[in-house]
């Protein structure tokens, strides 16, 4: 179940009924987006201060919202 493998995303969907390209993913880590991209969630970036510039690099290769704290995302979601 370790990320960017789906394992844990694929037993969610089985045993949750999730669709995750229904949802979106939040992590703050270059295989959290991975692992999102993999299952056709859309990945959210939380950026700090353990954030990899292989991270940084991904989101401008893959669709990925950032931003600077969890905090900013929850405001931001409607």
């Amino acid at each position: 179940y370790v990320k960017p493998n789906t394992g844990m995303f694929e037993r969610a969907q089985s045993e949750m009924n999730i669709n995750w390209s229904d949802l979106m993913y939040v992590g703050a880590e270059v295989n959290d987006i991975k692992a999102a991209s993999k299952v056709k969630a859309k990945p959210v970036l939380i950026k700090s201060a353990n954030t990899k510039t292989k991270a940084f690099e991904l989101t401008h290769q893959t669709k990925v919202d950032e931003y600077s704290s969890l905090l900013d995302f929850a405001n931001s979601v409607e």
